[in-house]
């Protein structure tokens, strides 16, 4: 039985993929702040943790020690306003900085800190949920307005294609998985939760071989220009 490891797994796009992966046969160690709402399962391991906090990080990498890890799935994000309708919040810089603690440095921490894990698994596999607004040639005017957010996924293409330079025994691939009706997604994102959640799953089981390392690919696993 495979093992993933899936961050922000309490809410959206984290908690749908958590549950696709269970009812699949997989074993899940869901990472989240508050408890997921998933159903009781001996494949189910839920860490409680704010992964800003690097003591709760050491804390969580301590109790996955020699748990082979087949994917981590860098799912947790935060954009810079409430949701994609509101303002951009340009001023608060505790805000700003936090964006870039989630989106950013988390994810290639965690990539680090589970690298002997990741090797241990059958398919090394590491999907880092980042976006087409991360992209310059997807530079327009509301991308540029929620200029944090979208700098901070192009950390995150850059932190996560070092991970692949470094590590290259390690897949290492950057998703974007289109406009999802989240709470950050907003109300006129297209696409429900439960089916970008299947899209994810079905890249990473049916379509995993063929994934590009150190690229970033939409949610059907076409190759996207950074």
């Amino acid at each position: 039985m495979k093992t993933v490891v899936i961050t922000g797994a309490n809410h959206g796009l984290g908690l749908a993929t958590a549950r696709q992966f269970l009812q699949a046969g997989w074993r899940v160690a869901a990472l989240a702040r508050t408890p997921p709402e998933l159903p009781a399962s001996d494949n189910l391991r839920v860490e409680l943790a704010d992964l800003t906090d690097m003591a709760a990080m050491v804390g969580v990498v301590d109790r996955l020690k020699g748990v082979p890890v087949d994917v981590l799935i860098n799912n947790a994000g935060v954009f810079d306003a409430d949701n994609t309708d509101a303002p951009a919040a340009s001023k608060n810089f505790d805000r700003l900085t936090n964006v870039f603690q989630v989106n950013a440095i988390i994810p290639r921490i965690l990539a680090d800190a589970l690298l002997s894990n990741l090797q241990a698994g059958e398919d090394k596999l590491v999907v880092t949920i980042s976006s087409g607004m991360g992209t310059f040639k997807g530079l327009n005017e509301y991308n540029a307005e929620h200029w944090a957010y979208s700098a901070s996924k192009a950390a995150t293409n850059h932190a996560m294609i070092s991970f692949a330079k470094l590590h290259p025994d390690i897949k290492s691939t950057l998703v974007h998985p289109g406009w999802v009706q989240t709470s950050m997604g907003g109300s006129g994102a297209l696409i429900p939760v439960d089916e970008a959640a299947l899209y994810l799953y079905k890249l990473i089981v049916e379509h995993a071989r063929k994934l590009p390392n150190a690229k970033l690919v939409d949610y059907e696993g076409k190759g996207m220009d950074l």
